[in-house]
């Protein structure tokens, strides 16, 4: 009897680690990978897309790469749009705790009263559009225990970012 509670508790203990690492690598996203997808892609519609990793290729924060991957392409949308002909660069950096990944547009801005509720539901600033990309992005980053910011604005360069946890050994 003893040797066969052992025995579960190994079993318990080795399903444990596998369900473990199942989740870390559903829930795990390295950034560079999509950011030079999302730059190609946009290159091959005549629409480059600078882009810098700073920090390691292989650095991995906590979100559901496609989440993240449905975010990124929403920021450099957004940021197309604000500078039709303009410039658009994504800069990926971080710490030992968090990763960052910023999209800069030199556009027009954000307009003053729209920047402190940004990211609520249904506030936008264009005319055709339901104000459900920003709200949406921030939730889904906040619900991995990231953030989204606007961290510059004004004539010439806005700049949002995406702020996720770090995952070591993904």
């Amino acid at each position: 009897s003893a040797v066969r509670t052992v025995e579960s508790t190994h079993l318990l203990q080795e399903s444990l680690r596998d369900l473990r690492k199942n989740l870390e690598t559903h829930f795990t996203c390295r950034p560079a990978e999509w950011i030079e997808k999302t730059a190609a892609e946009y290159a091959a519609e005549g629409r480059p897309v600078s882009h810098d990793c700073v920090i390691g290729p292989d650095a991995a924060g906590r979100i559901r790469p496609a989440e993240f991957a449905q975010i990124l392409d929403n920021l450099v949308r957004n940021g197309l749009r604000a500078a039709p002909d303009g410039e658009i660069k994504i800069i990926f950096h971080g710490n030992a705790d968090l990763l960052f990944v910023d999209v800069e547009d030199n556009g027009p801005g954000v307009p003053e009263p729209v920047r402190e509720k940004l990211f609520a539901e249904r506030v936008t600033t264009r005319k055709s559009s339901g104000g459900f990309g920003l709200y949406h992005a921030a939730r889904v980053v906040k619900k991995y225990g990231g953030e989204m910011r606007l961290v510059e604005t004004g004539e010439g360069k806005t700049v949002f970012q995406i702020q996720l946890k770090r995952v070591d050994n993904a």
